[in-house]
């Protein structure tokens, strides 16, 4: 798929979910961009699915999203609230993680998480 919007020019609410990709340098890469940083932030607090893997989880772990359960940094599979993280694990756990995330897509928002704890 062609890339045809920057996301320093575009909100996160415009789309259905946001998904971190792993990546150290990627990660690295969006770390310290205030805007493209609060993506994940911004979705979560408008009820959206989030996800991420790999070192994407890293990301998110910085945003302290409150209520958040992610996949712990030494390996491991989370899903609640519209939110799902994968670090480590094998292709059933990828397939575990594509499921989980179509899901919370499909539930299209997810007010079971506090939200007012969500900073502005």
């Amino acid at each position: 798929m062609p890339v045809d919007r920057q996301m320093a020019t575009m909100s996160s609410v415009l789309y259905d979910a946001v998904l971190v990709a792993g990546g150290d340098d990627s990660v690295d890469g969006v770390r310290g961009k205030g805007e493209l940083a609060n993506w994940p932030l911004e979705a979560y607090k408008h009820a959206k699915p989030v996800a991420a893997i790999g070192s994407g989880v890293r990301l998110l772990e910085e945003l302290s999203l409150p209520g958040a359960e992610l996949a712990p940094a030494e390996g491991g599979f989370a899903d609640a609230a519209g939110v799902v993280t994968l670090v480590g694990g094998n292709g059933d756990d990828l397939a575990r993680f594509c499921e989980a995330f179509a899901r919370a897509i499909a539930g299209h928002r997810h007010f079971d998480r506090p939200l007012h704890l969500v900073r502005a």
